[in-house]
């Protein structure tokens, strides 16, 4: 059975790290070590910011299986943007 959660606390967080880190060694950036620390950094400013920020996630059998991340109102690309990014 597959289910989607709003997570909302850092309790709703189990199995994202794993899935994370999985997803990190089959992308384009598997030849940079993967960053436990930035990763808890990353969502906990989620959790901190569910205002404008979401995560979902889609689990079966309790197991997570996929995520998604989203945001409103941040434009990085723009010159002078203050996205935390340096242009």
């Amino acid at each position: 059975m597959l289910k989607f959660q709003h997570c909302q606390n850092f309790e709703d967080l189990v199995g994202v790290r794993e899935l994370a880190e999985s997803a990190h060694y089959e992308s384009d950036f598997s030849h940079l070590g993967f960053c436990q620390r930035k990763a808890d950094q990353f969502a906990e400013k989620i959790l901190t910011s569910l205002n404008d920020k979401g995560l979902l996630t889609a689990r079966s059998n309790g197991k997570c299986i996929g995520l998604l991340y989203c945001t409103s109102g941040d434009y990085f690309m723009g010159a002078g943007s203050s996205a935390g990014y340096s242009s």
